[in-house]
């Protein structure tokens, strides 16, 4: 059996932090994407980031990053979260800064210092 997705709120950056293990199924995927919206309501608020480590991951199928990114675009998540930051190995990485809500990092104390530092 492989870690589940695990999700914890950093009262520093005022930001979720979401670690994947080192597989991500569709199975852990879609869970995390079901459970994502009742454990963005419990912050009520307190939280306007997320931070995404996929540096060390393996997705199972293409539907893990479908899931993913619906989720991040849905409704509920646009409303309890202002930006995006993404840790992700360089030869899958997109620009440093997508937009003002979307950013990429090759490692995760890049990412956690731009959002701590609100540098992007």
């Amino acid at each position: 059996m492989t870690p589940d997705i695990a999700m914890t709120y950093d009262t520093t950056l005022g930001a979720v932090i979401v670690r994947f293990p080192d597989t991500v199924t569709e199975e852990q995927m879609r869970r995390w994407v079901a459970a994502l919206p009742g454990d963005l309501a419990v912050l009520e608020g307190n939280s306007s980031s997320i931070l995404l480590d996929t540096n060390r991951h393996q997705f199972e199928n293409m539907e893990c990053l479908r899931l993913l990114r619906c989720a991040l675009e849905s409704d509920q998540v646009r409303k309890a979260i202002r930006r995006v930051a993404f840790v992700q190995p360089e030869s899958f990485r997109l620009p440093a800064v997508v937009s003002a809500e979307e950013a990429y990092f090759s490692t995760f104390q890049d990412a956690y210092t731009a959002l701590k530092n609100d540098e992007w």
